[in-house]
């Protein structure tokens, strides 16, 4: 039996969906992303207290006014892009200027392109897919400073020391369903 890296993961969204996504295999909770985080793919946080964090947003914006659900599963994370990593940052910046450059487009003006654009593009461009199509999933660390302090320790988000935050949150996006298992509804 292959025992494969992998680790546990949460996302929080309307209950018919995350139904669906119980139910079937194949379907993930697709977001269509362009902006500063990580492209299109499923989101999801490395723990329970960060999904739940998220489900409160979500009913804030919503009013309320829908049922809201929090799935947890395993996914495969030998086959990841670790954008946690600066050496992996350089490289996929200077796989976006090359690729910009033999797109005879001005690097100058695209370099601003935020980064779901840029991974969007990479992942989907024929020049770029073969380096890419071997990510499954990609992993990155949020900054949230508006996270309550923890009463086991403090941390000031304006210290520019390194200190022990919990403003610092683990976003995993998946994009290939074929590395999630283990799915299941968390009972709240």
């Amino acid at each position: 039996m292959e025992i494969r890296e992998n680790i546990k993961v949460y996302h929080c969204n309307d209950k018919q969906r995350c139904e669906k996504f119980l139910k079937e295999d194949n379907y993930l909770i697709w977001s269509e992303e362009e902006g500063i985080w990580l492209g299109s793919g499923m989101y999801f946080w490395d723990n329970l207290a960060n999904a739940q964090y998220w489900k409160g947003q979500k009913k804030r914006k919503t009013n309320n006014r829908k049922p809201l659900s929090i799935v947890c599963s395993n996914i495969y994370i030998d086959n990841f892009l670790d954008l946690t990593d600066i050496d992996n940052c350089y490289i996929i910046e200077k796989l976006w200027e090359n690729y910009c450059n033999m797109m005879k487009k001005s690097y100058e003006y695209y370099k601003n392109v935020e980064l779901g654009g840029k991974l969007n593009i990479l992942f989907r461009s024929k020049v770029t897919r073969e380096y890419f199509s071997k990510y499954n999933v990609i992993k990155v660390i949020g900054n949230y400073p508006y996270t309550q302090p923890s009463p086991l320790f403090y941390y000031d988000v304006n210290n520019k020391k390194p200190q022990p935050t919990l403003s610092a949150k683990c976003i995993y996006n998946v994009k290939n369903p074929d590395c999630i298992f283990n799915k299941k509804l968390v009972e709240e």
